[in-house]
């Protein structure tokens, strides 16, 4: 005698519970990945202040260093230059409130509030997500003085699902810098700022992926959205890697 097919069908609460139950495993397995992931990105993200015999500082919303001729004044949402001749200001816009973070080249260096003449000289400063997924970098140049780059998280959409930090496709777009003098855009891709007393150039950014190790090269500019505000318009962009935004300052 065969069996009847009733006797083998289950009932729609069994279905209903194995299919919840796939989809919980297959949830859990897409967060154990992520989260991994993660881990791995920030012990990364982390080398950037992590050069062994340079103590990391600890320190208040605001404070001074010397960069080469230069100094520089960190504060929450600005970077204020002290320059030969001029000063420069250049005002995050846009951001979080974010505590800038410094990084001593001489050990035992103390940081400065006030004077410039006991401004210590610093490795690296960083503002640690500026905007949401951007860390603003300032690495010292062979001359000593301090640029800025952008360093951006990836911004893939299981990002977005589980920590719901990013607002935008391109989290490069979120980047807005105003001058305390006005900007022209040439031709060239450059930005000419005409400080108090002298001209400054920064010349045309350049932009990359990290994929597997290495620097993969990606299109990016300026853009300037008033006489004194700009951007960067970023192409080719692919937001399961890290990306990397390099505007070189130049007197």
């Amino acid at each position: 005698m065969q069996p009847s097919p009733k006797q083998f069908s289950e009932s729609p609460v069994a279905v209903s519970g194995r299919i919840v139950m796939a989809f919980c495993v297959i949830l859990l397995l897409v967060f154990s990945t992520w989260l991994v992931d993660s881990l791995i990105a920030r012990r990364l993200a982390a080398t950037v202040f992590s050069q062994p015999g340079i103590p990391v500082a600890a320190i208040n919303d605001s404070f001074q260093v010397k960069a080469g001729e230069n100094i520089l004044n960190f504060e929450s949402g600005v970077v204020r230059y002290s320059l030969p001749g001029s000063q420069l200001s250049i005002n995050f816009i846009g951001g979080r409130h974010v505590s800038p973070a410094a990084q001593l080249a001489q050990s035992g260096a103390a940081l400065s509030e006030s004077s410039a003449q006991g401004a210590p000289v610093v490795g690296k400063v960083m503002y640690e997500n500026l905007w949401s997924g951007v860390d603003v970098v300032y690495e010292p140049r062979a001359d000593g003085s301090l640029k800025a780059a952008y360093h951006i998280e990836p911004n893939r959409w299981i990002d977005r699902f589980f920590t719901g930090r990013f607002a935008v496709s391109n989290p490069a777009n979120q980047i807005r810098l105003v001058f305390d003098a006005p900007v022209q855009l040439l031709q060239d891709g450059s930005l000419v700022i005409q400080a108090i007393g002298r001209q400054i150039v920064e010349e045309t950014p350049t932009a990359w992926h990290v994929i597997a190790g290495k620097r993969v090269p990606v299109p990016v500019s300026f853009t300037q959205f008033g006489p004194n505000e700009i951007g960067f318009q970023v192409r080719n962009y692919r937001p399961a890697y890290p990306l990397v935004i390099d505007p070189l300052l130049t007197n």
